[in-house]
């Protein structure tokens, strides 16, 4: 399985298989060049959903702040719904900790209550 995207009213949401490594990256890569970043400038937010996904590897947060970053230059905000403690670690090593990080889905397509303490 690579990603899965799927349109909400007002985002994209993108969830990531349940393990996302040196195994699959090349593929969920792919993916996300294909069915996102091409669309970026169309979309009003990026939510990548972590809820099933039990492992995420040092690529997929490459995967998740690459897409951050070409968000944000074209005026889309992107985060992150449902983070473990291992994947807010990660996150956390990359800059994405505070601003991006939504405790469930809900909160994240509300846009309302980001996680205020990461530790």
């Amino acid at each position: 399985m690579s990603l899965h995207i799927r349109t909400l009213p007002g985002c994209v949401v993108v969830t990531l298989p349940p393990e996302v490594d040196l195994a699959n990256i090349g593929q969920v890569t792919l993916c996300a060049r294909d069915q996102l970043w091409d669309r970026l400038a169309e979309l009003r937010a990026v939510v990548f959903d972590l809820t099933r996904t039990s492992f995420i590897g040092s690529e997929a947060g490459g995967l998740i702040t690459e897409t951050w970053h070409r968000g944000r230059q074209a005026g889309v905000p992107v985060c992150v719904a449902a983070p473990s403690p291992l994947h807010r670690r990660i996150l956390q090593v990359l800059g994405l900790d505070r601003t991006a990080l939504f405790r469930d889905m809900q909160q994240a397509v509300s846009g309302l209550h980001p996680m205020d303490n990461v530790g």
